[in-house]
């Protein structure tokens, strides 16, 4: 498949910044372990960005931290939570 080197790509680049996100917060750390749980769970790094990316501005909200993210992700999250409503698993 031609999506195969591009897929490797970005997975050798998520895995080339795991040593910066352990010194991060504890919902950085959280948001990038479900991507990196999900991504090859659900083979398809769609649904483990958006997953991770979800959980991410849920735990700012939760935690009063709300007005630490920034709109486009607001609206990107939106996005993604439509996009797993109406999308077929």
């Amino acid at each position: 498949s031609l999506l195969a080197p591009a897929l490797m790509v970005t997975g050798a680049l998520l895995l080339s910044s795991l040593p910066r996100i352990t010194d991060g917060d504890l919902t950085d750390r959280l948001a990038a372990g479900t991507v990196l749980l999900l991504t090859p769970l659900s083979n398809s790094l769609t649904a483990g960005l958006g997953a991770g990316l979800i959980l991410y501005t849920f735990l700012r909200l939760f935690l009063g931290q709300g007005r630490n993210v920034h709109l486009i992700t607001y609206v990107l999250t939106g996005l993604f939570v439509l996009q797993f409503m109406v999308a077929e698993p």
